[in-house]
């Protein structure tokens, strides 16, 4: 069965006065005493004046002071010390000392002289210390000490008088128990009773109602309720009201408050049980009573089971009859306690008595041993338990005698042997070091000064020196190891030299154990393993095997690499004739040709956009021809399908075909551009010989006519092309003169073939993305795609699309992906971002000084990437990315650069077409004067909200208003003041409508509501809302307010007045009419 492991002490506070110039000194003696188990709080001094000013500050516990410092050293602090008159611990601490140093410190008054390498001895000093001044303060003064007193000695007084109080403490707890359960009880039984009687009360009013047949038949005869009010009050002995549902009194001992209202619930508790039933306790308020008077209201219902009044019982006497004896029995309880504890303390105090003189004088000699007077022997002669004590106090003053000498000899021998393995080290011809475990040297050989630079005085107790920012995970991970018993010979790993410069290192490391056994570090043996790795990398470079890997995966990377260089391109200009050169370059990398073309559907039309051939074949750029039944080119526009004619001497089967075999062409590839499953156009390749183009050919032009394709419909992302069209010329260029470096590289290739894999995934997604967030519905669904795919085309990247709300000139974070992304700001300014504000990509790189923008948090090291959305000439928002603390490529990439700024190109676009279309559609289905729907989407949704009340079996509510006198003010007053008011009758049903209401402007000023799911009442209950709500509006009219509006509402529901929308708006129009001929100002129901 498992066990818990016990809990650690809790640290004992230590208020230390730290005399030391070194931070970092400073930080490994507090971080030795926290391992010591100490909470300290500390103060760091380095000048005579900042000492004597936290000396007359503070009562400090112990003063620590470095013995070598520049201006004020550890003397000079001990000496100022014994001028001020305290008795604080002073302990001197060194880097270097010899014996000379710690006899001149210690007769000048220092408690002890520690080394800084030693740290469990420094804790070891301080505990001894600070147990030396709490023996001092419990010993007497006087060298007679005076006979103790009683709690001085064995501590029986406090015992008894914490016993004491923690027993009247829970006698007083149980008395207030009592009396709030008794008070609870209380109030039950009279809330119980008052029930009683309201159900009494109920079952008369009910038989009341049975006789004369009419629910509030008793309310109407106060005779009958005053009688039956005083009868139960004589029964009960309690003051009784009785009010009806408005809180009128009806009955009551006090009959001159009948009929008045009941005022005195200050919280409004009777109106609140008339409403829900509830019984309910509370304090009446009168001038009479300053106390307040306790009520319980309960409700009475009719016989039909309708609330109508309510009754209030008085039950003030029961409660403090109730609470008096609650007090009298909590004072029992007090009183008998306190007799127990009083005769428990009696006898307690007599039993000490017989136990405290005979251990004084053992105490007497427990304070010599605390003081280490040892000379004295420590004899009591007594038979009993004190002579025990006195005997093994005297085996311990014994055992210390012997062990200060042992010590002393000990760390005489310790010494010795220190220098001679210093020596030993110094001579040694390796790069050696010991550090402790908090990684601080405590020695360094002259090899490891010549191998990293750094003397023995600048390393020595201080932090192992050298090692990269990149590797201090590996070097905490080697010393967890080395702590755990292992060696490691071997281990490759680079390290910092003092000059900066990177070397590569063999290290070995194994544990450092002390002469007793117990370890105590890491000893460290470092070899220059730098010109080791140049020859083994020399080596690998001239191995026959990579020929053969580069020659196989040659074809492979430039395909892949033609691809995406492509595609950066082509994303990056807004000239067709510019996209149509590039790719013809991009094709003539590794498909041979004599013409090139580009033919784009446009209507019935075809064009030829771009054409280049080599002689004799001759370009058609610029040509145009109506479609055709019986061309290549239209079969290939009507399929969908590539064709490939290997041979046209014998494979021509279109009339076009025709044509290119008299120009001499005897091959022909053709490829449809298609996006989004829309043809538009042709790509073709002729050539002079037969045979040239084979089925291969066709897959790997195939994706780069899906990025022409794309290009096309997505003219936004032409503008980069030229420039990385020079980039990818001198990048081919520079790989093919490094051809030769390349062999000897069979790790670079194969890094080099996953990044272009990783490329053509990401262009792959992006294409798919783009189709997707094009075919969207709406924006939200649309967004929802971008970041599921976000998510994959920056898997390793935290980032957000924040999309502008033009209503409140913020940017709103819509869709985030990776790790931080709870992180990042939610909602912020335009100006709050350098890229919006910019109007261009903007980088914050973690080894410059950029500007940071406001929306993102500052974090140290930290990239970030915002790259604005602009469509029709407008800001839509921004693609933000920040790189996380477990990704290693940066932010700042221009591969990454480039192809966040090809996806936010096609964000954009996509974006802006998606919020265009919502315009569009919101324009089309809104009365601009009013805000509702008009007319349109009321013939749209009325039969579909029908169809789908039918199908659910459910009931629909349709309410056609009115306004009354329209005519009459638009004669009056103008049509201005006609406009004002429907737009206020506008505003006012949108704030009145459910979340599935539909309010529509019908015509004129004539209104529709269509209510699914409404019963006919709940329909017309509605219906007179709005018509008592329209009552209350007003209309700006010029300088002045139109106070005055009414409207007339004809109800109508499905299936009750019709099964279809013609039938139903018909039956609700008819009521209308009815409504206007009735006067005004009404509701009529349609018949």
């Amino acid at each position: 069965m498992e066990q818990s492991s016990p809990s650690p002490a809790p640290a004992t506070p230590l208020r230390l006065l730290l005399v030391e110039d070194s931070a970092v000194d400073a930080e490994l003696v507090l971080r030795a005493l926290a391992r010591g188990g100490y909470d300290v709080t500390s103060v760091r001094v380095e000048t005579e004046e900042q000492m004597r000013a936290e000396l007359a500050r503070v009562e400090w516990d112990v003063i620590i002071a470095d013995y070598h410092l520049p201006t004020f050293d550890g003397m000079a602090a001990l000496k100022l010390l014994q001028s001020s008159g305290k008795a604080i611990p002073f302990i001197l601490i060194s880097g270097t000392g010899s014996e000379e140093t710690t006899i001149e410190v210690v007769r000048a008054g220092a408690r002890d002289y520690v080394r800084k390498d030693r740290p469990d001895r420094l804790v070891a000093a301080v505990r001894r210390e600070l147990d030396a001044v709490r023996v001092q303060r419990i010993q007497p003064v006087s060298g007679v000490p005076a006979a103790p007193r009683l709690w001085r000695r064995i501590g029986i007084a406090s015992r008894l008088l914490v016993g004491f109080i923690v027993a009247t403490f829970l006698l007083t707890a149980l008395g207030l128990w009592h009396a709030v359960v008794y008070r609870r009880v209380t109030e039950r039984a009279v809330t119980a009773e008052a029930e009683q009687i309201a159900r009494y009360l109920s079952i008369s009013i009910a038989q009341l109602d049975e006789k004369s047949g009419t629910p509030d038949v008793a309310f109407d005869r106060p005779t009958v309720l005053q009688e039956l009010v005083e009868d139960w009050t004589r029964l009960h002995k309690r003051d009784i009201e009785i009010v009806d549902a408005q809180k009128r009194i009806v009955a009551g001992v006090i009959t001159k408050d009948i009929g008045t209202m009941f005022t005195h619930d200050t919280s409004n508790e009777v109106a609140l049980t008339i409403r829900d039933g509830r019984a309910r306790a509370f304090i009446e308020k009168s001038a009479d009573y300053p106390a307040g008077i306790r009520q319980m209201v309960v409700s009475i219902r009719a016989g039909n089971g309708k609330i109508v009044g309510a009754l209030l019982f008085d039950y003030t006497t029961l409660y403090q009859s109730e609470m008096r004896e609650s007090a009298a029995h909590a004072r029992w309880f007090m009183s008998a306690g306190l007799l127990m504890l009083a005769a428990i303390a009696g006898i307690g105090w007599v039993t000490a008595r017989s136990v405290t003189k005979p251990l004084h004088h053992l105490r007497a000699a427990a304070n010599r041993l605390g003081r280490q007077e040892l000379d004295a022997p420590i004899s009591i002669d007594r038979a009993d338990e004190v002579g025990e004590l006195a005997a093994a106090f005297e085996g311990m003053r014994v055992n210390l005698v012997a062990a200060l000498h042992a010590r002393a000899n000990l760390e005489r021998t310790l010494a010795g042997s220190n220098r001679a393995l210093r020596r030993l080290v110094n001579t040694a011809p390796i790069a050696g070091m010991v550090f402790n475990f908090d990684g601080v040297v405590r020695m360094w050989s002259r090899d490891a000064e010549r191998l990293y630079g750094w003397g023995e005085e600048e390393v020595l107790n201080r932090p192992v020196p050298g090692i990269p920012p990149d590797k201090r995970d590996e070097f905490e991970a080697l010393c967890k190891r080395v702590t755990g018993g292992e060696v490691i010979t071997g281990y490759d790993t680079t390290r910092l030299k003092k000059d900066g410069t990177l070397m590569d290192v063999a290290l070995s490391c194994a544990p450092w154990v002390d002469s007793r056994g117990d370890m105590t570090g890491v000893l460290s043996i470092a070899i220059d393993n730098t010109d080791r790795k140049r020859a083994a990398a020399d080596l690998a470079a001239a191995h026959t095997e990579l020929a053969h890997v580069y020659e196989t995966t040659k074809d492979l990377a430039s395909r892949w690499e033609a691809l995406f260089t492509l595609s950066r391109l082509l994303n990056r200009s807004l000239k067709l004739d510019e996209v149509f050169e590039t790719f013809a370059r991009a094709v003539e990398s590794y498909v041979p040709y004599d013409r090139l073309g580009v033919i784009l559907l446009e209507g019935d039309q075809l064009t030829v956009a771009y054409s280049v051939a080599h002689p004799p074949l001759v370009s058609h750029q610029g040509q145009s021809w109506l479609r055709a039944s019986d061309t290549a080119v239209e079969w290939m526009l009507t399929h969908g399908e590539p064709r490939i004619v290997r041979d046209l001497g014998i494979e021509i089967g279109f009339r076009d075909e025709i044509f290119l075999a008299q120009e001499g062409v005897r091959s022909a590839l053709g490829l449809p551009l298609i996006v989004g499953g829309e043809v538009l156009g042709v790509f073709f390749l002729d050539s002079l010989t037969t045979g040239t183009y084979a089925s291969r050919d066709m897959e790997r032009l195939l994706p780069l006519a899906d990025q022409v394709a794309i290009v096309i419909e997505h003219s936004r992302l032409w503008s980069s092309v030229h420039h990385q069209a020079e980039e990818l010329a001198r990048e081919v260029e520079e790989r093919t003169r490094a051809e030769t470096a390349l062999r000897a590289a069979n790790a670079e290739i194969t890094a080099s073939m996953r990044a272009l894999e990783h490329r053509a995934t990401e262009l792959y997604l992006l294409r798919e993305m783009t189709d997707l967030v094009q075919s969207s519905i709406d924006a939200d669904e649309a967004y929802d795609v971008v970041q599921r795919y976000l998510a994959r085309l920056f898997p390793r990247k935290t980032g957000a699309l924040y999309l502008a709300l033009p209503s409140l000139n913020m940017l709103e974070k819509r869709s985030t992906w990776g790790e931080r992304a709870a992180h990042l700001t939610p909602v912020f300014a335009p100006e709050d971002c350098w890229a919006l504000r910019r109007g261009s990509v903007h980088q914050v790189r973690a080894d410059r000084g950029d500007a940071l923008c406001r929306h993102t948090p500052a974090a140290e090291g930290a990239e970030r990437l915002c790259i604005p959305l602009l469509a029709h000439g407008e800001a839509l928002g921004i693609l933000h990315f920040c790189r996380c603390g477990g990704d290693d490529t940066s932010v700042a990439e221009q591969a990454f650069v480039t192809m966040a700024e090809t996806v936010a190109s096609s964000l954009s676009l996509s974006i802006g077409n998606l919020r265009l279309r919502e315009a569009l559609r919101e324009q089309s289905i809104r009365d601009a004067l009013t805000g509702l729907f008009n007319r349109r989407y009321l013939d749209e949704t009325l039969p579909r909200e029908i169809l789908r009340a039918r199908r659910a079996g459910s009931t629909l509510g349709v309410i056609m208003l009115d306004i009354d006198h329209f005519k009459q003010l638009n004669d009056t007053r103008g049509h201005d003041a006609g406009d004002a008011v429907l737009s206020a009758l506008g505003r006012f049903l949108q704030n009145h409508v459910r979340g599935d209401d539909i309010a529509c402007r019908y015509g004129g000023e004539e209104f529709t509501l269509i209510l699914p799911g409404a019963s006919p009442d709940m329909v017309r209950e509605r219906a007179e809302q709005l018509r008592v709500g329209a009552q209350s509006l007003t209309a700006p009219v010029g300088d002045a307010q139109l106070n005055t509006m009414t409207i007339s509402l004809g109800v109508a529901g499905m299936p009750q007045h019709g099964e279809t929308a013609a039938a139903v708006l018909q039956a609700a129009d008819a009521a209308l009419y009815r409504a206007k001929q009735g006067g005004r100002n009404r509701v009529e129901i349609a018949a």
